[in-house]
């Protein structure tokens, strides 16, 4: 079943910390948007209570303070505030100790004022009021609401209380300024944020990418090299946090595996070398051929250039490509006469068995390659599988020519083995033929022909012991 792919680490990490500066910009905009909100609304309560203060005084200056008409002049006159002070009165009146209006902006009957509440209690205390928030009034029917703040202050002559005076403020004008700065506000906050949002991403990519993204996936490649069987991966990560335990945790996972592994392998080799050696038992002649057939597969691999892996596969595969003979009856194996239909094709049955007994352990799949296939043709005429040009693998086309050489030149109990020019001489001529590979075949003969020492008899007492050698 395929795995969904979902968003990496380092992007659900980014995506994270996109989310909290998101969230943490709106916090910070709405307080501070309140903040403002407030300051600005504080500061016009100041400066109107400075001008209230600032009016009382002028009042106290006339012989006849409390004179209504004196009164009214004031107020008619203070109605519109200077231009230093940023607001606008809507209403502006002075009441006395009863709540009757003195003076009024908008003259004519007025109610009574309301002596129960903040009115009374600045007379009685003679501490002034400042609204503590902004009123909504509908003093323009059908338009939008506006909005307004009190602000009362005690009217003092001669040290006595005499009555109060409060201004409406008209706070839309202000509400609009307060809108304009909160959008410069809020426009200055967010460009900041956005800068700020992209050198901290910017760095803790940084930081993440080498500290956390860059060890995680230096484990993971490791795990994966292990999982294909690459037991000799391991972690350079030795920092002592989490992924430094980690590190060192898989580098001991790999370290034992590896070594049941190789326990497993070799308990496996010993089976193979008792089989080996029981194969000998049965038929000397098999043991010795092997061993030669390894010596030559691994000259013409050296001439060839091939790598120490690949000729660590050769040494134990060659060595091991007949030992399916086990399962052949002896009688068959060490018939001197010719071999019946029946008992020809048990014999070529030797690679396939060969290969079951190896395959069993991952270790022995190339070995099994090896034994599986060193009788298939080059043309494609071989057997078991009819495998043709490349698509043998390399060392069973070498160990193909190196088998071929030794049964030539090798005695059998049955006739004794031809000369090393002979042999070199048939497979010069066989090179066209099909059966091998002409580019491997060239380098075997000319191989054979430079080293005089490669000879019928070689290593022809060589047992089949070498092969933990």
């Amino acid at each position: 079943m395929e795995r969904k792919k979902l968003l990496t680490l380092s992007q659900r990490i980014a995506l994270l910390i996109v989310f909290g500066l998101l969230i943490n910009t709106v916090v910070i905009i709405s307080y501070s948007e309140q903040v403002l909100e407030k300051s600005i609304f504080h500061q016009l309560q100041n400066q109107a209570l400075i001008y209230l203060y600032e009016i009382e005084h002028e009042i106290t200056l006339n012989d006849q303070p409390m004179k209504p008409q004196h009164l009214q002049a004031i107020i008619q006159k203070s109605i519109k505030p200077p231009p230093q002070y940023h607001f606008s009165i809507f209403h502006f009146y002075i009441y006395d100790q009863q709540g009757n209006i003195l003076a009024h902006n908008d003259p004519g009957e007025h109610p009574k004022t309301d002596m129960s509440g903040h009115y009374g209690e600045v007379l009685r205390t003679g501490e002034p009021y400042l609204g503590k928030e902004v009123e909504y009034d509908n003093y323009n029917h059908g338009s939008d609401p506006t909005p307004v703040t009190d602000i009362i202050i005690p009217l003092t002559i001669n040290g006595q209380i005499m009555a109060g005076m409060e201004i409406e403020l008209n706070l839309q004008e202000n509400m609009k300024l307060v809108k304009t700065l909160d959008d410069q506000y809020e426009s200055t906050i967010i460009s900041i944020i956005i800068i700020l949002a992209i050198v901290i991403l910017l760095f803790l990519w940084g930081m993440i990418h080498s500290g956390l993204i860059k060890p995680i996936n230096a484990l993971h490649d490791v795990t994966a090299n292990i999982a294909t069987g690459d037991l000799s991966s391991r972690t350079d990560i030795h920092s002592g946090d989490e992924l430094g335990e980690l590190g060192h945790s898989i580098n001991n996972m790999a370290d034992n595996i590896e070594r049941l592994i190789k326990e497993q392998n070799d308990a496996y080799f010993q089976v193979l070398q008792s089989l080996a050696m029981a194969l000998e038992k049965k038929d000397v002649y098999t043991a010795n051929h092997s061993a030669r057939v390894r010596e030559f597969s691994m000259l013409l691999a050296r001439r060839l250039g091939l790598s120490e892996q690949d000729l660590a596969v050769l040494k134990e595969g060659a060595l091991l490509h007949d030992l399916g003979k086990i399962g052949i009856p002896d009688a068959v194996l060490n018939k001197e006469s010719s071999l019946t239909d029946d008992e020809y094709e048990l014999v070529r049955n030797h690679p396939v068995m060969t290969a079951e007994i190896l395959r069993p352990l991952k270790h022995f799949n190339k070995h099994a390659e090896i034994a599986a296939w060193h009788h298939e043709r080059w043309d494609g005429k071989g057997y078991p599988e009819r495998l043709e040009g490349e698509q043998i693998p390399l060392l069973a086309r070498i160990v193909s020519i190196a088998d071929t050489w030794d049964a030539m030149t090798g005695d059998r109990v049955y006739r004794k083995g031809m000369s090393y020019e002979l042999a070199s001489n048939i497979l010069e001529k066989e090179r066209n033929h099909g059966q091998f590979d002409p580019r491997l075949l060239d380098e075997f003969i000319k191989m054979v022909r430079e080293n005089k020492a490669i000879r019928g008899e070689f290593l022809k007492d060589a047992g089949i012991k070498e092969l933990n050698q």
